[in-house]
C-alpha cells in the first residue's frame, strides 16, 4: 500500500479497552465511558451506503490465521443492552464508494484492506462481506444495490471478484453460489472477475495485483466459476473412489517389496497389494510365482504387458535353453498345435487377455492355483466396460466369475496388484465370490523423497508447444507422452518440417507404428534401446502406457526432461504413462481443465448413475414394448431377467453393473476435472508441483498444427480408400475391429470391408470416405442413419428389441450395452426437430462461396481481437509509466524549491518517462487506425455473407423464432430424458438456438450464423455434408434393410437369432474413429460413428 493509501483507508491502532473520544455510545464495541471493548490490534469503520459508520472490526495481534478478525460489540455482562454488530438482524457489509463514472459494482471477500484497495485502484464501488455472506444480509445487499446503481453510467454489472483459491474452499464457494442465485434473481447481470486464480499456491488475491495485472483481468461468465467449483468437487469425488475403505491387514513402508511382506497367504483367499512404481512388485511376483503348487493364470487388458510379463519371467536352464515360467497364450497354441488344453497342464501357466478367456476350460484347473491381476483396476475396468469384448462380454464375466471361485473353492488364491489399488477391485472380486472368502490387503506406503517433480501447464497450448519446439533448437533429447496419437503425429511432422536432421531420431510409438522392427524392439526392450539407438526423443502414445518401462541406470539421465500432453483420457492413465521414464527428471505437463470428449454426462455420484443405467433399461424395454413381445413369445427365463433389471438394486447378480458404475464414476469424475485429479493423483504420490498458466498464443503454431491435422485427415482417407476391401470377410472384419492384437493396416482392411458391407452400391471415393467417416470423425455418416431411422422407426425398433433379447439370454442384463435407437428416434420427432430440418434442408453449391465469406469475416474478427489485446497491453503501460512519473513528481515535491543535487536526475528520468509514453502513445494510435480498417473491413465481410445467402434464396431465423421456442419449451420438458438418451445437458440457462444447435447436430444438421440485421441474430439450417453423399448412404441404408429382411426368410423367434438384421457395428470399437485418432486406454470412450446409435460419446447406460 501507498502512503496516500494507507492515510485513506482510515484504519487505526488501538490497545486492550482503549478509550475514544468523538464515538456514539450508539456503536457496537463503545461501552459507556467511551471505552473499547477490543483486544489490542488494529480497527477500522464499515460504512453503509449512506455513508453512515455501521460498524467496527478489529484484526488482533499475534493470533492464529484463522481467528484473526472479530466483530466489536457493546454487550458484556454488566453491559447486556449493549447493540451487537448485526444491522437489522443482519451482518453488516462494507461499503467503498468511487470518484468518476462506473458501469460494474464490484464484491469482494472481507471489510477492509480487500475491498477498500479495489475500490481506489480500479475506481469501482465496492460492497464487501466477511466471509463472502452477502448472501446472509439479503435487506442491506438490496438497499446498498439499489443506491449504487442510481450513480452509474448504465445498468452496471455485478461483478465479483474472488480470492486465489475461494472455488478449492467448498465454504467460501458455497456462499459465492449463493449470492450469485440472489443477484440473478433480482434480474441483476452478473460476471466473475478473473486472472488465473484456480490455485492460492500460484495466483494473488486482488489487492495482491500489479497495475500490469489489474489491466489484464478478464470478466467470465457465471457458469465458468462454477464449472471451477464442480471440479473440485469431481476431484474429491475421483479421489474418494481411487482409494481404499476396507482397513489394511498389513501396512509397511519399504523402497522394496518382498514376499516375506505379505505374511501368510492362507489358501482360499484374496491377497491385494497397493504399491507405487518402481517398488519391485515385478521381483516380489516372481518368488510368489515360484511357490504356486498349481497353475497360474494371469489374464490382462494388454497383449502388450503380457508379452513383456512372459520375458521377464523367463530363465535359462543349465543348457541355456529358455524356460517359461509364465507362458502366454500364443506361443502355448503355438507349441501344442492348437490344443491349449493340453498347454494349461502341462505348462501350468497361461498369460492372456480377457477376450481370449473361454480358451480356458473349468476341468482343466487343478486344485492350489493362483489368479493374479496385475494393474487389476484397469484389467477389471477394461473387462467390465466390455470395449473388445462385443456379444461375448456377458459370457466372458460369467466364466471369469466360475473361473474365480473354481480357484478359491480349491484352496488357490486371487492376487490382486496396483500402484494406486483402490476399493472397486477388491468389491468386485467379493462379490462375484459371494463375500466368502477372507481378503488380505497390504499396503507400502513408501514414497521416495526425490520423486521426479512436475510443472503443471495450462491455458494457451501453442505456448505449450513451442516449449517443445524451443527443445529441439536446443538439440535436448526428451520423451513426450500425449493421451492423442495424433498430437503425437502433427508434433512429429512439425519437427520435421523445422528441423529434418533432429526428426530423423525421433522414435513414435502408437498404433500406426508398432509393427515397425525398431518399435517392435523398442516394445521388447525399452532400454536395450535407448543405448543401442540413441533416440532424438520418444513419442509414446497410450499404447506404451502398459508393458512399457525405460530404466536409467545411469547418473545422468539420457533424457533431460518428459513432455506429457493430457486432454482426451482419465488422471491414471495419464499417470501411468508419466512413469513409463523411472529417471528422476521433471515432467512438463500441459493438462486441459476437463477431457476434450464430446457429450461427457454430468454426474455426481455412483447412486447416480447405477440410477441412470437402471432407467436406461427400463426406458429402452419400454420403448420396443418388450414384456409384451415375451408374453407372446411365452419365455418364463427372460421374463424374470426383466423382472430383475426394474428391480435393479434388489438384483443378486448386479455386482458386474454396480463395479462398473463405481469405475464409470470414476472415469467420468476425472474426465470433468482431469486437471484436479491428475494434480490430486501427483500430490498423494508426492510429486513436488509448479503450476503456470500459460497466456500468450502462438498464431504461427496453431496455424502449422491446424495445416498438418487437415493434410493428416486426406492421408488416412486416402489410406482407407486404398485399403484392401476383400482381405476378410465381414466376420473376420469384426473380429479384427475387436482384436488387441491387430496391426494398424489389419484395421483399414477391416474398416473398409465392413465400410462397403454397410454402404452397399456406394462408391467409396477419397472425398466421400474423407467427408462422410474421416471429417469430424464420422458424424455425418451416424448422423445420417439417425436420420433414415426417423423415417423406419420399425427398423430402429426391431434393432434394440433384438439388441435386448441377448441380453436377457444371460445370466444376467448389462444396460450399458443396450442400444436406444428408437428412443432418440421418437425423442427428436417428439420435440420436433425433424419437422424443422426437413423445412430447411436446403443445400446449394453456393455454399462454398457462402463459406468463404464466413470465413473472411471470422478471420478479421481474430485479427481486430489481437489487435485490441495489443491496445489494452499498451494502455497498461502507459498506466505504468504514469504511476511511475506520479511518483517522481512526488519526490521532487519534497524536495522543494532549494536546489539539490538529486533534482536533475529526478527531472531527467522524468524526461525519458514521457517520451516513451509518448512513443506508446503513438503505437496506440496506430493501432486504433488498423482496428478501424478492421472493422470496416468486416463490415464488407458481412454485406458478401448476406449476397451468398441471398443468391442461395435460403430462409433464415432469427434468435427469436416461435419454433425455436416452442422446441427449447419441450427439450426443457423432456431434459431428463435428452440426458439418459442424448448426453445432451439441456439446462434452463441456455438460449433457444443453443438448444436446438445441440439437437440438430444429432441428424446431420447445424445452425450457423449467417450474420445480424437491425441488431438480430440470424441463423440458417443446413446440412453439414455434401447433400449428394447424403443421398447415396440413404438409398444404401434401405438397400442394406432389404438385403438383411430377405437373407432372413422365413423368420424364426426373435431370442433365437444370431445376428442382426444390419452388421452390429457395437463390436468394432477399440479404434474409435476412422484413422485411429485418439490412441486411448481401452474402455473410456466409444465412438459410434459406425452404428446406429448416433454421435460419439461415453458410455453411460446408453450405446
Amino acid at each position: 500500500m501507498s502512503s496516500n493509501e494507507i492515510s485513506g483507508f482510515g484504519a487505526v491502532s488501538v490497545g486492550q479497552f482503549q478509550r475514544v473520544k468523538d464515538l456514539s455510545p450508539d456503536l457496537p464495541g463503545v461501552l459507556p465511558g467511551g471505552i473499547l471493548n477490543s483486544q489490542g490490534g488494529y480497527l477500522w469503520p464499515l460504512y453503509n451506503v449512506h455513508d453512515q459508520i455501521v460498524a467496527l472490526q478489529l484484526r488482533k495481534r499475534n493470533v492464529h490465521e484463522d481467528n484473526r478478525y472479530i466483530w466489536l460489540s457493546s454487550s458484556t455482562r454488566r453491559n447486556p443492552n449493549g447493540n451487537g454488530p448485526h444491522v437489522n438482524g443482519e451482518i453488516p457489509l462494507a461499503v467503498y464508494k468511487s470518484f468518476g463514472p462506473y458501469s460494474r459494482i464490484a464484491l469482494v471477500e472481507g471489510t477492509g484492506v480487500k475491498p477498500y484497495l479495489l475500490s481506489q485502484r480500479l475506481q469501482l464501488p465496492t460492497i464487501g462481506a466477511a466471509g463472502g455472506l452477502w448472501a446472509s444480509s439479503p435487506e442491506t445487499l438490496r438497499e446498498t444495490l439499489t443506491v449504487l446503481s442510481k450513480g452509474a453510467e448504465q445498468t452496471p454489472i455485478i461483478t465479483l471478484y474472488p480470492d486465489a483459491g475461494a472455488v478449492r474452499n467448498l465454504n467460501v464457494f458455497r456462499q459465492y453460489q449463493r449470492v450469485i442465485r440472489l443477484l440473478e434473481e433480482w434480474g441483476y447481470a452478473v460476471e466473475v472477475a478473473w486472472w488465473g486464480q484456480t490455485y492460492k499456491e500460484n495466483a494473488c488475491d486482488i489487492d495482491e495485483l500489479t497495475p500490469v495485472e489489474l489491466a489484464q483481468i478478464g470478466f467470465k461468465p457465471t457458469w465458468f466459476f462454477n464449472s471451477l467449483g464442480l471440479e473440485y468437487e469431481l476431484g474429491q469425488l475421483f479421489l474418494k473412489l481411487n482409494g481404499l475403505s476396507d482397513q489394511a491387514t498389513a501396512v509397511i513402508n519399504k523402497r522394496y517389496i518382498e514376499l516375506s511382506d505379505l505374511g501368510t497367504i492362507d489358501p482360499g483367499s484374496v491377497v491385494a497389494i497397493a504399491s507405487m512404481c518402481g517398488t519391485g512388485k515385478t521381483e516380489m511376483l516372481k518368488s510368489l510365482v515360484g511357490q504356486v503348487k498349481g497353475q497360474v493364470i494371469m489374464p490382462g487388458y494388454r497383449n502388450n504387458l503380457l508379452f513383456n510379463t512372459e520375458d521377464r519371467f523367463t530363465s535359462k536352464d543349465a543348457n541355456g535353453n529358455t524356460l517359461y515360467n509364465l507362458i502366454h497364450l500364443f506361443r502355448l497354441n503355438k507349441e501344442y498345435q492348437g490344443n491349449i488344453s493340453m498347454g494349461f497342464r502341462s505348462e501350468r501357466s497361461i498369460l492372456l487377455c480377457f477376450d481370449s478367456l473361454l480358451k480356458i476350460e473349468l476341468d482343466d484347473i487343478e486344485p492350489d492355483s493362483c489368479i493374479i491381476l496385475d494393474e487389476a483396476d484397469a484389467a477389471l475396468f477394461h473387462v467390465l466396460s466390455g470395449q473388445t469384448l462385443g456379444d461375448r462380454q456377458n459370457q466372458i464375466l460369467e466364466h471369469f466369475h466360475a473361473i474365480a471361485n473354481r480357484v478359491l473353492e480349491t484352496r488357490g488364491n486371487i492376487i490382486l496388484l496396483e500402484d494406486s489399488l483402490s476399493q472397486i477391485p477388491i468389491d468386485y472380486i467379493k462379490g462375484i465370490t459371494g463375500g466368502k472368502y477372507n481378503t488380505k490387503i497390504v499396503v507400502n506406503e513408501f514414497k521416495p523423497d526425490d520423486n521426479f517433480p512436475t510443472k503443471v501447464f495450462s491455458g494457451q497450448t501453442s505456448q505449450f508447444l513451442e516449449r517443445i519446439l524451443n527443445a529441439v533448437a536446443n538439440d535436448e533429447r526428451f520423451i513426450v507422452v500425449a493421451t492423442s496419437q495424433e498430437f503425437l503425429e502433427k508434433l512429429e511432422r512439425m519437427i520435421s518440417d523445422v528441423n529434418p536432421e533432429f526428426a530423423k531420431g525421433i522414435l513414435r510409438h502408437d498404433r500406426k507404428t508398432s509393427e515397425r522392427p525398431e518399435n517392435k524392439f523398442f516394445q521388447a526392450n525399452p532400454t536395450e534401446f535407448v543405448k543401442d539407438y540413441q533416440p532424438t526423443a520418444l513419442f509414446l502414445s497410450p499404447t506404451a502406457e502398459s508393458g512399457v518401462s525405460i530404466d536409467e541406470p545411469r547418473l545422468i539421465p539420457y533424457f533431460s526432461r518428459v513432455f506429457c500432453y493430457a486432454s482426451s483420457n482419465h488422471a491414471r492413465s495419464v499417470y501411468q504413462q508419466l512413469w513409463r521414464y523411472r529417471a528422476k527428471v521433471t515432467r512438463e505437463i500441459y493438462v486441459t481443465r476437463k477431457a476434450h470428449i464430446p457429450d461427457i454426462p454430468s454426474i455426481k455420484s455412483v447412486e447416480q448413475v447405477i440410477m441412470l443405467q437402471s432407467k436406461y433399461g427400463q426406458d429402452v424395454a419400454a420403448s420396443i414394448d418388450l414384456e409384451q413381445q415375451l408374453i407372446h413369445d411365452q419365455s418364463p427365463e427372460t421374463a424374470q431377467q426383466l423382472a430383475a433389471l426394474k428391480a435393479y438394486q434388489q438384483n443378486p447378480n448386479n455386482c458386474h453393473n454396480v463395479s462398473f458404475a463405481r469405475y464409470q464414476t470414476r472415469s467420468i469424475a476425472s474426465l470433468l476435472a482431469l486437471r484436479e485429479s491428475l494434480m490430486l493423483l501427483l500430490r498423494d504420490h508426492g510429486h513436488p508441483i509448479e503450476m503456470e498458466e500459460l497466456r500468450d498464443r502462438n498464431a504461427d503454431i496453431v496455424e502449422s498444427f491446424s495445416k498438418v491435422r487437415k493434410q493428416m485427415e486426406v492421408e488416412t482417407a486416402v489410406m482407407l480408400g486404398t485399403a484392401d476391401g476383400e482381405r476378410f470377410t465381414v466376420e473376420q472384419a469384426i473380429r479384427v475391429m475387436g482384436s488387441s492384437s491387430a496391426t494398424y493396416k489389419d484395421t483399414l482392411d477391416a474398416k473398409k470391408v465392413l465400410l462397403q458391407d454397410e454402404l452397399p452400391g456406394v462408391e467409396l471415393t477419397d472425398e466421400f470416405i474423407h467427408q462422410v467417416c474421416v471429417e469430424h470423425r464420422g458424424r455425418l455418416k451416424s448422423a445420417t442413419k439417425l436420420h433414415w431411422m426417423s423415417y423406419h422407426p420399425e427398423v430402429a425398433e426391431e434393432l434394440d428389441r433384438r439388441n435386448f433379447m441377448k441380453q436377457l439370454n444371460s445370466q444376467f442384463v448389462l444396460t450399458h450395452r443396450l442400444t436406444n435407437n428408437r428412443i432418440q428416434v421418437q425423442l427428436l420427432r417428439d420435440l420436433g426437430v425433424f419437422d424443422l430440418v426437413d423445412t430447411y434442408n436446403v443445400t446449394s453449391a453456393d455454399y462454398e462461396a457462402y463459406d468463404k465469406a464466413l470465413e473472411k469475416g471470422r478471420q478479421v474478427q481474430r485479427q481486430r481481437q489481437s489487435l485490441r489485446l495489443e491496445v489494452k497491453g499498451l494502455s497498461g503501460q502507459i498506466r505504468e509509466i504514469v504511476q511511475e512519473q506520479k511518483a517522481i513528481q512526488a519526490k521532487l515535491t519534497a524536495l522543494g524549491r532549494k536546489a539539490h543535487p538529486r533534482k536533475a536526475t529526478l527531472k531527467g528520468e522524468l524526461e525519458q518517462l514521457e517520451q516513451q509514453k509518448q512513443g506508446l502513445k503513438d503505437q496506440k494510435l496506430g493501432l486504433v487506425e488498423r482496428i478501424e480498417q478492421q472493422s470496416q473491413a468486416f463490415t464488407q465481410a458481412r454485406y458478401e455473407q448476406v449476397e451468398a445467402r441471398m443468391r442461395m434464396e435460403i430462409l433464415v431465423m432469427n434468435e427469436a423464432d416461435q419454433r425455436l421456442e416452442d422446441i427449447k419449451v419441450k427439450a426443457l420438458e423432456y431434459r431428463y430424458q435428452i440426458y439418459r438418451h442424448f448426453r445432451n445437458v439441456i439446462s434452463e440457462g441456455q438460449s433457444a438456438v443453443a438448444i436446438v444447435n445441440k439437437l440438430i447436430k444429432r441428424v446431420a444438421h447445424e445452425l450457423v450464423k449467417v450474420g445480424s440485421e437491425e441488431s438480430v441474430s440470424l441463423y440458417v439450417i443446413r446440412y453439414s455434408g455434401n447433400e449428394a453423399y447424403k443421398d447415396q448412404m440413404l438409398k444404401a441404408f434401405q438397400s442394406k434393410w432389404n438385403q438383411r429382411l430377405e437373407k432372413n426368410r422365413p423368420s424364426c423367434e426373435i431370442c433365437k437369432k444370431e445376428t442382426d438384421l444390419i452388421t452390429e457395428m457395437e463390436k468394432r470399437t477399440e479404434i474409435d474413429e476412422y484413422g485411429g485418432g485418439n490412441d486411448q486406454e481401452i474402455g473410456q470412450w466409444e465412438g459410434s460413428d459406425d452404428g446406429f446409435s448416433g454421435g460419439s460419446e461415453l458410455k453411460l447406460g446408453c450405446d
